[in-house]
């Protein structure tokens, strides 16, 4: 069907490859697409042709697109991302990999003189952060030179015009580059890690090495990790070490890639290239201490001088929170808790340990503060914090009077541990007033009690009902023809869109019935169509039959036809070509007859 084959040039995308092999076989683009689609992917349209290139796997049939091109799938795939996806993704389907969200342009960069070279896209112009064009040294143009409009790739035809005004885009000369060393230096460097990207190749490194690879060269290589340097240069250059920690450490709840503009950010400041980054080992050592923690943590001690374990160690538990990045800017990492004296600590960026509540500065003040308001005048603290200070020393210190039912102590703890909330508790009419419940808020045993106790989240989903609600709907749907959709289903099973798109055994079966209702629907429009055509052929009394005559009587464009049906566009053209043969015998036959009547 495709007699004219093409070679594709070097570094060409394939999106432009197909464009310029669509157009010199007389088919367009999206015609094209629908002949070599993969089966489970929908109608082909010009808004999804980024997908193309973003998941060839997925979106076409590359067996068949190889079987006619005479290319090898290898090659093929070398024109889009798949290789730089399949080097990072966390998942076998590429389709899952977000890693590369952001990085990929969807308005055309270009090189007039490349252009003027030879008509093709080049890969590359495609990504976000190569701006140069490292052969004539000129900036990327962002627009048509001639009416400046921004052309979406999308638009872009074979021909490689503007969309707008149609002038040829290899027309003029970019920007220069002058002056700017580094800045070609860096796109040099750029330039060559995607050609390692978009190549063919066995390399692979899961999102946990990933990181674990990245903080061993942040850390200079060296087997003992020194996480106050470490905080210092990533908030220099403004890396997030917390990010790459949960990657190292593997406790993300959702599994993820490194993303891989933060990869190149990160490789580009230690001087490492790709083909070294994939050659190095952390040591054995280094990983021990990545997953073990912080090492702060061990170190750490209870700095209230009032506490039984004062300076010693071992008194201080983990609390569940590991990093907080407050509004104002402020980082805090690792939170514990003192199981004698009930204070709290973090440590902040530079590594030092501070106590949460203001309990340790406000302890030299409190023999001499006999109220909240007292304390209020010295500490400069607001009067809640500073109620909550002095509640908190009522059963600490003897001085104060801080006496304790311990019927209701008991009732408090108990409640606890039934998962009540501290606002609940707060609410109870027992209470004379706020300051006795702030007592037993921030008396030792209900610190513990509060901190020993885990909720235990209730499963929010069964996927075992849920499952047998998806099968018996899909079914319904499909025994009724009505539209299996996201929608129409998770309303049915009463689940939100959005988990069931994330559910992948949900989402597959989804997958699989509405492409079993779609070429049900297919077949029985394939069936109705060849009805149509032979209705429309044994009515036909013209003298000559056309093709858009068919097509409009059918109801259907020719070009939607051959992306979805082309053995149907190929009945047609024999049927039109049948019926005219017959009617220019007849009509000879008839010349004929007539001549004969006149000669006799």
């Amino acid at each position: 069907m495709f007699l004219i084959r093409l070679k594709p040039y070097p570094g060409e995308s394939l999106l432009s490859f197909l464009n310029r092999y669509a157009s010199i076989n007389g088919i367009s683009l999206l015609g094209f697409w629908g002949y070599v689609k993969n089966k489970r992917f929908g109608t082909p349209q010009f808004n999804d042709l980024y997908l193309i290139e973003n998941t060839p796997t997925s979106t076409l049939d590359v067996k068949l697109l190889s079987e006619l091109t005479n290319l090898s799938i290898q090659t093929l795939l070398s024109m889009t991302h798949y290789y730089a996806q399949s080097k990072f993704s966390h998942s076998k389907k590429i389709v899952y990999s977000r890693f590369m969200r952001g990085l990929v342009r969807d308005v055309l960069y270009f090189c007039p003189q490349c252009l003027a070279t030879k008509n093709y896209i080049r890969l590359k112009w495609k990504i976000v952060g190569v701006d140069i064009c490292l052969e004539h040294l000129t900036f990327l143009s962002t627009c048509c030179l001639n009416c400046s409009y921004p052309i979406p790739l999308k638009e872009l035809e074979h021909t490689n015009c503007c969309t707008k005004c149609n002038a040829s885009l290899d027309v003029g000369i970019g920007m220069k580059v002058t002056d700017l060393e580094e800045l070609v230096h860096q796109q040099q460097w750029l330039s060559n890690q995607w050609d390692v990207l978009f190549s063919n190749g066995e390399e692979y490194c899961s999102p946990v090495k990933v990181a674990q690879k990245l903080i061993f060269v942040l850390n200079e290589r060296n087997s003992t990790i020194d996480m106050q340097t470490l905080t210092v240069f990533c908030d220099r250059n403004g890396i997030n070490l917390q990010y790459l920690l949960q990657f190292a450490r593997n406790t993300l709840k959702q599994k993820r890639s490194v993303h891989l503009q933060y990869l190149l950010k990160i490789l580009y400041l230690c001087k490492v290239d790709l083909p070294t980054f994939f050659l190095i080992k952390p040591t054995s050592g280094f990983v021990e201490q990545l997953s073990s923690g912080d090492p702060q943590e061990t170190k750490a001690k209870c700095l209230a001088p009032w506490c039984r374990s004062y300076k010693k160690a071992g008194s201080l538990k983990k609390r569940g929170t590991k990093f907080k990045h407050l509004k104002n800017g402020e980082i805090r990492k690792n939170y514990l808790f003192c199981m004698e004296c009930g204070c709290n600590y973090y440590f902040d960026e530079t590594g030092k340990q501070v106590e949460t509540e203001e309990f340790i500065r406000s302890f030299p003040y409190i023999k001499d503060c006999i109220s909240a308001n007292d304390l209020v005048l010295q500490l400069k603290l607001p009067l809640t914090k500073c109620k909550r200070i002095i509640a908190y020393f009522r059963t600490r210190l003897d001085f104060l009077d801080g006496h304790v039912d311990p019927r209701l102590l008991n009732r408090v703890q108990v409640a606890l541990e039934s998962n009540t909330g501290f606002n609940q508790i707060k609410a109870w009419r027992c209470w004379g007033s706020l300051d006795e419940f702030l007592m037993y808020r921030y008396h030792i045993d209900v610190l513990r009690t509060r901190i020993s106790s885990q909720r235990k989240a209730k499963q929010r989903i069964d996927y075992d009902l849920k499952w047998s609600k998806l099968t018996n709907t899909t079914k319904k749907l499909l025994k009724m023809d009505v539209n299996i959709s996201l929608t129409n289903i998770s309303r049915m099973i009463g689940m939100s869109s959005t988990t069931l798109l994330n559910w992948e055994a949900g989402y597959n079966h989804y997958l699989e019935l509405k492409m079993l209702q779609q070429q049900k629907r297919l077949t029985i429009k394939i069936n109705n169509l060849y009805i149509g055509i032979d209705d429309y052929v044994s009515q036909f009394k013209e003298k000559r039959m056309l093709a858009k005559d068919i097509y409009r009587y059918l109801g259907i464009k020719q070009s939607y036809l051959l992306s979805i049906a082309p053995e149907v566009t190929k009945y047609i053209t024999e049927q039109k070509n049948a019926y005219n043969r017959n009617f220019m015998k007849k009509k000879y036959l008839m010349k004929q007859e007539n001549r004969f009547k006149k000669t006799n």
